[in-house]
């Protein structure tokens, strides 16, 4: 299940062109990728444990990387390190223009592990829920890390850690404290709404079987810290079935989800059962981009931005 769940993640969509479709961002996301850093501080070889729980050793400073996951992707432009990649997955698509003459190479679901060899990487960028994967690659000699966050403050973490894997940490450190600011931005502005002017909201994490998120996950903090109320703030765990009963009995303000299908089945009527529901009748049901919400990386601050749009329009300026 996790596997499958972080696959989904992994899907980019298209961002639907309906006028209730989040905004789009502004091109500001595409500075991130042109970043240019200096290196150094780091000692190798690197002691340290991924979040697989993992006690791995980084022999050197890694110049061949291959990464296997959009989000490690991101990560990796975003940190300025981006030209070190040799491969990526089949699903990592930004920074589009540099990522033109990376190879793809597949995914963790069906690694081409003959290609991997033959690329001779230094570093692998994984994902959880990938043990078979990670355990091969340690078979063949080739270092890997695994990135999966469960929350907000671990995506931070994660950035930090691979900013010093790649001995860029000081940037890191920076690019940090900069999305935290932009959190606390958004937190201001939202800080002191009444309860009763924070909408119930309902986000769709999968369409069938209905699925949504936990108040622990790194969706439920950006619902919260863009002044929403998660209707599912009393499950257990971070990525869990939903019952349409229960959705329709707590009866949420907004729908937020990522799925193009189901933003057309609520506007053409087409969700049995969804039609009683309060964001259905009220037309508040909205798209936003699967990679700038469930994606963790820094691009994940452009996901707050958007939710902040829909919840509280008049703060959002």
């Amino acid at each position: 299940m996790l596997l499958a769940l972080s696959m989904v993640f992994l899907l980019p969509l298209i961002s639907c062109a309906d006028e209730e479709t989040a905004p789009e961002e502004t091109p500001a996301e595409e500075d991130e990728a042109d970043v240019e850093v200096e290196a150094g501080g780091v000692e190798y070889p690197l002691e340290l444990t991924d979040d697989a729980g993992r006690s791995i050793t980084i022999p050197r400073e890694p110049q061949r990387v291959i990464s296997f996951a959009p989000s490690n992707t991101e990560i990796l432009f975003s940190l300025g390190v981006g030209d070190r990649l040799v491969a990526v997955d089949e699903f990592s698509d930004w920074p589009p223009e540099e990522l033109q003459d990376i190879p793809k190479i597949g995914g963790v679901a069906n690694p081409n592990y003959e290609v991997i060899v033959e690329l001779e990487p230094d570093l692998v960028l994984s994902i959880g829920g990938t043990d078979e994967f990670v355990e091969r690659l340690e078979d063949l000699g080739i270092p890997s890390l695994v990135l999966q966050p469960s929350n907000f403050e671990d995506i931070y973490g994660n950035i930090l850690l691979v900013g010093e894997v790649m001995n860029v940490p000081a940037f890191a450190e920076e690019l940090v404290q900069e999305m935290r600011s932009e959190v606390d931005r958004v937190a201001e502005k939202v800080e002191g709404l009444p309860e009763e002017d924070r909408p119930a909201v309902f986000f769709e994490v999968w369409p069938d079987p209905l699925m949504t998120t936990g108040p622990h996950s790194f969706i439920g903090f950006l619902v919260s810290a863009a002044g929403g109320r998660l209707i599912s703030d009393d499950v257990d765990g971070d990525w869990v079935e939903f019952s349409l009963e229960t959705l329709v009995d707590r009866d949420p303000d907004v729908i937020v989800t990522t799925f193009e299908d189901t933003l057309d089945a609520l506007e053409r009527g087409n969700r049995p059962g969804w039609d009683g529901i309060s964001a259905v009748q009220d037309g508040e049901y909205y798209m936003v981009d699967v990679e700038i919400v469930t994606h963790p990386s820094p691009r994940i601050i452009q996901g707050l931005e958007a939710l902040l749009e829909i919840f509280h329009p008049e703060l959002a300026q």
